[in-house]
C-alpha cells in the first residue's frame, strides 16, 4: 500500500486526527503526512476541521466521522460559542452585515458545527452562515432576497426625506439667451498631446499580464508551504496533549479557557503505589508574555474549590510575581512546569 493510501485509510479507521498523531502511527515523517493531507483536502478526497480541538486541526471524511468530530467541538465550546449556536439555530439564516464584527470570528470558528457559505452582493464578496438541516443554495438565495428588500426599503426611506426636506422650486424669469462661443478646433500641437496619452498597445502589456501570473503562481505555492509547516508544527497545546497521551495518561473534561491562550483538562496519573492521581491542569499560550501572578492564583483557586492538586505549564515561563506567589501560597497544592518537565510526571 502507497503511503498516501495509508496515511488516508488509518484516518478512515480511526477517525478525525491531527498530522502529528497520523505520523506516529504509520510511522513516517510529519512533514510529509502534512503535505500530503494538504494536498487530499485540496482534491476534496478528506475536509479539515475549521476549529481546532485541543489544540489543533481535524481531518477527516465528510458525513461519515462529521458527527465524531462534532462531539470533540462541543466538549470545548465556551459559553459565547453556545450563544451563537443557539441563535443560528433560532434565526435559520444570516450574513455577516447583520452581526456584530466580533460575533463573525465566533461564527467562523463554528462552521464545522453550523454551514458557511459566500454570495455576491453589491459587488462585495458577503459571508453568511445558516442551520445545518437548511440546503446551502436556499441559504444563500433567501438571505441575498432579505438584504435586497431592507436596501429597497433604506432607499425608499431616503427619496422620501429628501422629498419633504427640498424646498418649493422658484418660479425664474425666462432669461434671454445667450450666443454660443464658436467651438476651437484643435491645433496640431494638442493633436500630438492627445496621440502620445494613448494607452500602449496590447503587445506592450501581455509580459507584464505573464509576470503577474507567475508571482500569483508562486504566492499559492508560498501558501501551501507554510500550510503544511503549520501542520507540522503543531500548536504549544497540542504538543502538551501529544506529551500526556503518550505516557498513557488518562484525559477528560477539555475545555478552552481563553480562545487561542489557555486550556484546560483533569489527568489521571497511575503511581508507584497502585494508584491513580487526579490533577487539574492548565496550559498557558501567552506568546512571548510570561504567565503572571493572576493567573496562577485564579488556577489555585480552581484547584481548591474542586478539592484536587494543579499543575499549571507555561510555553514561556512563569513571571517573577508568578513565582513569588506560587512559593508564599500555593507550592503544596500547585506544581509549575514547561513542556521539558512533562517526562517527569
Amino acid at each position: 500500500m502507497r503511503l498516501d493510501e495509508k496515511i488516508l485509510d488509518y484516518i478512515k479507521r480511526t477517525g478525525p486526527c491531527t498530522p502529528i498523531e497520523v505520523a506516529q502511527r504509520v510511522g513516517s515523517d510529519s512533514l510529509i503526512v502534512a503535505a500530503v493531507l494538504v494536498d487530499a483536502v485540496s482534491q476534496k478526497k478528506i475536509k479539515r476541521s475549521k476549529r481546532k480541538a485541543g489544540g489543533s486541526h481535524r481531518y477527516y471524511y465528510y458525513q461519515e466521522q462529521l458527527s465524531m468530530l462534532q462531539k470533540r467541538i462541543n466538549s470545548v465550546l465556551t459559553p459565547q460559542d453556545k450563544e451563537m449556536v443557539q441563535k443560528i439555530l433560532d434565526k435559520k439564516m444570516f450574513s455577516e452585515l447583520e452581526v456584530e464584527p466580533q460575533e463573525v470570528s465566533i461564527l467562523s470558528g463554528l462552521e464545522d458545527l453550523i454551514t458557511g457559505f459566500t454570495f455576491e452582493y453589491d459587488n462585495h464578496l458577503i459571508r453568511g452562515w445558516c442551520a445545518p438541516n437548511i440546503p446551502e443554495e436556499k441559504a444563500r438565495e433567501d438571505v441575498l432576497k432579505k438584504l435586497q428588500k431592507k436596501l429597497q426599503k433604506e432607499a425608499a426611506k431616503e427619496e422620501a426625506a429628501k422629498e419633504e426636506e427640498a424646498p418649493a422650486p422658484k418660479q425664474e424669469e425666462p432669461k434671454a439667451a445667450e450666443p454660443e462661443e464658436p467651438k476651437k478646433k484643435p491645433q496640431p500641437e494638442e493633436k500630438k498631446e492627445k496621440e502620445q496619452e494613448k494607452p500602449t498597445s496590447q503587445s506592450k502589456e501581455s509580459p507584464k499580464k505573464e509576470k503577474k501570473d507567475e508571482e500569483s503562481k508562486e504566492d499559492i505555492k508560498e501558501q501551501i508551504r507554510k500550510e503544511v509547516l503549520a501542520e507540522v508544527k503543531g500548536s504549544f497545546v497540542d504538543n502538551i496533549i501529544q506529551a500526556l497521551e503518550k505516557q498513557e495518561i488518562d484525559l477528560t473534561d477539555q475545555r478552552v479557557v481563553k480562545k487561542d491562550k489557555e486550556y484546560e483538562m483533569i489527568i489521571s496519573v497511575p503511581t508507584k503505589l497502585g494508584i491513580t492521581q487526579r490533577y487539574l491542569v492548565r496550559i498557558f499560550d501567552h506568546g512571548k508574555k510570561k504567565i503572571g501572578s493572576k493567573d496562577i492564583f485564579s488556577l489555585g483557586m480552581d484547584a481548591i474549590s474542586r478539592k484536587i492538586p494543579a499543575i499549571a505549564v507555561s510555553s514561556t515561563g512563569f513571571a517573577k510575581t508568578a513565582i513569588k506567589k506560587w512559593k508564599e501560597e500555593l507550592q503544596d497544592m500547585m506544581l509549575l512546569m514547561t513542556e521539558d518537565d512533562l517526562s517527569d510526571i
